[in-house]
């Protein structure tokens, strides 16, 4: 007997969860293709229940594959920017400071991200990791873009 528990099945359990969850949002789960179901399956319980509940809550999201692939590019823990930006970060490429787009954003850029539409701030994260090395100052790129398109974009 005894043993089991601990973090062997941490995985398994994930994965049942968050079908569990989909369950609960049988309109977002039937617009998903498998590589978003997969993608949630394997992220935080918690942030995948956070991206369908904001996926319910909008509920007119063009792509909600991708939404959900772009979200948990962005930001793979539950969002609250606090936590996000002191726990893990996301997989930014290195620029040549290296410093990544997301760690060399100042407070204000952060918070105005934390503010802004989660499919807009994962839009411009996105964009600032494809850039990279392009973008001097990524606070100054963040402003700008939300200043610019407040809204989510969608990709063009």
């Amino acid at each position: 007997g005894g043993g089991g528990g601990g973090l062997g099945g941490c995985n398994g359990g994930n994965s049942a969860d968050v079908m569990a969850m989909l369950r609960r949002f049988p309109g977002v789960h039937a617009k998903l293709d498998d590589i978003a179901v997969s993608k949630l399956r394997s992220a935080d319980p918690t942030r995948a229940l956070e991206i369908l509940e904001d996926m319910s809550t909008k509920g007119d999201i063009h792509n909600p594959s991708a939404f959900i692939v772009k979200a948990l590019q962005a930001f793979p823990q539950k969002r609250g920017l606090q936590e996000f930006f002191s726990s893990s970060m996301p997989p930014f490429k290195q620029s040549r400071t290296g410093q990544t787009g997301v760690e060399s954003l100042d407070e204000s850029a952060r918070r105005s991200l934390d503010g802004a539409d989660p499919e807009r701030a994962a839009e411009i994260l996105a964009e600032l990791e494809e850039k990279g090395d392009e973008i001097r100052n990524a606070s100054a790129f963040v402003a700008k873009a939300l200043r610019q398109y407040p809204k989510a974009r969608g990709r063009r």
